[in-house]
């Protein structure tokens, strides 16, 4: 039960930062491949 109370309040913080997270990397792969490395650097 406790933990059932407590996933919804972690739940949104973590999701927020993993999906924060996951775009940013995405976006850098993205633009890696895209891009030469010396863009995807800067």
């Amino acid at each position: 039960m406790e933990k059932q109370g407590r996933d919804p309040r972690f739940r949104p913080a973590a999701n927020g930062v993993s999906r924060a997270s996951f775009t940013l990397i995405f976006q850098r792969k993205a633009h890696g491949k895209v891009l030469p490395p010396d863009m995807s650097d800067n």
